[in-house]
């Protein structure tokens, strides 16, 4: 699911958002039928290059959070639950 957000939606957003507006634009009656030909692919792709850069540099500039050491899922203990953890005092193996 995060690769579908970071990566595939900001590259194909601006090409759906263009269709859905020449979409209305046609129900309305004000643009011509659309050959593919006059879609302009190459915004389109450059529109979504520069929406996947923003996304993938948002999510570095803002990931928080990230432990260190080992990671301990979190589990049920007694009908209640316990959070996962990092246990920085062990580091990981490489």
């Amino acid at each position: 699911m995060r690769i579908v957000l970071s990566v595939v939606l900001p590259l194909i957003l601006p090409t759906l958002l263009y269709f859905a507006y020449a979409w209305v634009q046609r129900r309305r009656g004000i643009a011509m039928a659309m050959q593919t030909a006059e879609v302009p692919w190459s915004w389109l792709v450059a529109a979504g290059v520069v929406l996947l850069a923003a996304s993938l540099l948002a999510g570095f500039l803002l990931k928080q959070g990230t432990g260190t050491g080992i990671y301990h899922p979190a589990r049920i203990i007694d009908g209640r639950i316990e959070p996962g953890y990092f246990d920085s005092d062990v580091k990981q193996p490489e």
